[in-house]
């Protein structure tokens, strides 16, 4: 694979980048250079409401990229290192001579609508992931100035896979998935994202079929922006998803945060749980979708948000929302925003607690539920991540 490090962004340096790939992939590659030249930037604005600038200088982190087989060498290494030998991690090309029809899913759950979308599969390393039997996959990424990754994923039939997933470092980060869950497999996909700095893309979006299951938890505490968007389609009947997003926004983070569920089976149940602080001069936006077709007899949906306000300077719009094309359905969403109870603070401070002490607390007890499910050591990184947020609290 030639590294060297191109300057701009053009037609030449895909070719070159992609000169040892599949020609399907390259194909892709420079497709997506002409939409790229076509396309706006994603806007992070919500009407009158909240809103910032996003300003990605491309040709700088097209200098910063890594060779697009470096993805798969991390996994290869993080498979021997763990031992984990019931799942395969195979480079686009090899997925594709083994399985051919590999090419009919890359991309097919996550088109290209923007900028950044494009600039993703211009440069992307992808990586194929599947698993055997059940199994517990471990992914930790150390972003350097830029990372841009894309998984595809298939769970197969009667399996458990558990992937928890790691993103730390600084600079521009984007990670794309997309995963396919097999009848009656069953999927935990957790993402633990602290940039020091920088900007981070997610983009996952899965496709459950028949008696499947898949299980969100997306806590974004770091980065100076995040844009995350997590997407599942229940297409089989009695498939279930859960998406959990977690978060602590604060000095002037900009976090966009969606999540959408699509029941187009019968007898499938989803559930939006969206939950987080906002301190200093941070801004959020929270977006959930449940939508149920027409042929969706009997899901049952339902979603919740809820927001701490730690400042008066601190900016969320939260919009749950329901797309409902059949009678015969149970649905129902709320949306809890709000600043730390006053009597609750006084409570506290009357038992000797100082007012920073009693809002530390507090903010303790409302992500309480957040890192339940989390390994040991995981769930007491977050919480570490979290106490720091919290010293810098003003009383």
């Amino acid at each position: 694979m030639n590294t060297a490090m191109l300057a701009k962004t053009n037609k030449a340096s895909i070719l070159d980048f992609s000169s040892d790939e599949h020609p399907f992939l390259r194909e892709k590659r420079l497709k997506a250079f002409e939409q790229f030249e076509k396309l706006e930037m994603p806007k992070f604005k919500y009407g009158i409401g909240v809103y910032g600038t996003l300003n990605v200088d491309f040709d700088q982190c097209n200098e910063k990229k890594n060779k697009s087989s470096a993805l798969k060498d991390e996994m290869l290494r993080n498979l021997k290192k763990n031992n984990i030998k019931n799942i395969s991690a195979l480079s686009f090309e090899d997925a594709v001579n083994k399985f051919p029809k590999i090419k009919n899913l890359f991309g097919s759950l996550i088109p290209i609508e923007n900028k950044i979308d494009a600039f993703h599969y211009m440069w992307c390393d992808v990586v194929v992931i599947f698993n055997e039997s059940d199994a517990t996959l471990p992914l930790h990424h150390i972003t350097n100035n830029f990372s841009n990754n894309h998984l595809i994923i298939i769970a197969k039939e009667n399996t458990h896979l558990n992937i928890i997933e790691q993103t730390e470092g600084n600079g521009f980060a984007a990670a794309f998935v997309e995963l396919f869950v097999q009848p009656s497999a069953t999927v935990q996909y957790t993402t633990i994202q602290n940039l020091s700095n920088g900007i981070f893309f997610s983009t996952k979006k899965a496709m459950v079929e028949k008696d499947a299951q898949v299980h969100w938890a997306d806590i974004h505490l770091g980065s100076e922006h995040a844009r995350a968007f997590t997407h599942t389609l229940l297409e089989g009947n009695q498939g279930k998803a859960t998406t959990k997003t977690f978060f602590f926004a604060n000095q002037k983070q900009l976090f966009d945060l969606q999540s959408t569920l699509i029941h187009n089976g019968q007898d499938t149940t989803s559930t939006i749980l969206s939950k987080g602080c906002i301190d200093n001069e941070a801004k959020t936006i929270l977006r959930g979708l449940i939508k149920i077709q027409e042929q969706a007899s009997r899901a049952k949906g339902s979603q919740k948000e809820e927001v701490l306000l730690l400042s008066e300077d601190a900016e969320i719009d939260a919009m749950p929302d329901l797309e409902i094309h059949n009678d015969d359905v149970q649905c129902s969403h709320g949306a809890a925003l709000g600043h730390i109870d006053k009597e609750r603070l006084f409570y506290l401070m009357s038992r000797g607690l100082s007012k920073t002490d009693a809002q530390k607390l507090i903010v303790q007890g409302f992500f309480g539920e957040a890192f339940a499910d989390l390994p040991e050591e995981l769930s007491q990184r977050c919480e570490k991540i979290i106490d720091e947020k919290l010293e810098k609290i003003k009383g």
